[in-house]
């Protein structure tokens, strides 16, 4: 195979490949879950609040109409998830 060919080749190659693989492991992380009332019940429009234990900073989402939430792009560390009062 002559260099041009291979060349192309190696490319072609990295061009198929993941961005996952390419870039490594994401540092980043998300939290999901459902608010339920004593029932069991979804609750829809709860607020949530996460904060971060160690920098302070704090998150909020409010539940949709399945009482979903979802945080995004989360960095690494410990926090505290709790209904916004």
């Amino acid at each position: 195979m002559s260099h041009h060919r291979r060349s192309a080749f190696a490319l072609l190659f990295l061009a198929a490949c993941p961005l996952s693989a390419a870039y490594g492991q994401s540092t980043k992380a998300e939290l999901f879950g459902t608010v339920r009332d004593p029932g069991g019940l979804p609750v829809s429009g709860a607020a949530v609040d996460l904060v971060n234990a160690g920098t302070e900073a704090k998150f909020s989402v409010v539940s949709g109409a399945t009482g979903s939430y979802h945080f995004l792009a989360l960095a690494a560390g410990t926090y505290s998830l709790m209904l916004a009062k």
